[in-house]
């Protein structure tokens, strides 16, 4: 498989233009682009951004501040058109599978909050987990300088880093 570069980005809060974005072949947006979440000018203000960005592919993943994604999921959805937005779904790319969901434990009275347990997240079942394509039991991704990537329902984060 040929290197690809991705490039992952979150919690930027309405700051993204102000953002120098490295050079890569795959954007990924893991959540939280939107300042509190209620306004569909934010979401027209990110995918003007989105689509200035270099990257072949761009994923965006919403988060607990993207508050319109779960009160108004079809209009806000329908707002991004830069990158493919992905919630307790996945997408394959580059021969590389990616799962995003925005799914959180309860914190606050932010968006997408949900208690533990299997049962309260039966979405997260779909996730290809043992796909044996990326070499472990969940979807794993590599970077350029193999530093593996871990996705887990909490967010993307550096394998053996604690949630």
């Amino acid at each position: 498989m040929a290197k690809v570069r991705i490039i992952c980005i979150s919690d930027t809060h309405g700051q993204h233009a102000g953002l120098l974005v490295p050079d890569g072949d795959i954007l990924i947006h893991a959540g939280d682009f939107m300042t509190y979440g209620n306004a569909p000018r934010e979401i027209i203000d990110f995918d003007a951004w989105l689509g200035r960005q270099s990257h072949r592919h761009k994923i965006v993943i919403a988060g607990n501040h993207d508050r319109l994604f779960e009160s108004h999921p079809v209009p806000a959805r329908a707002l991004i058109t830069n990158g493919i937005y992905l919630e307790d779904s996945g997408v394959e790319l580059d021969g590389l599978t990616f799962w995003g969901s925005p799914v959180q434990p309860p914190f606050n009275y932010w968006a997408f909050n949900v208690e533990r347990g299997a049962a309260n997240t039966p979405t997260l079942g779909q996730n290809p987990a043992g796909d044996r394509r990326t070499g472990d039991s969940r979807t794993t991704v590599w970077d350029t300088r193999s530093n593996r990537v871990e996705y887990a329902s909490s967010g993307l984060r550096r394998v053996g880093q604690s949630s």
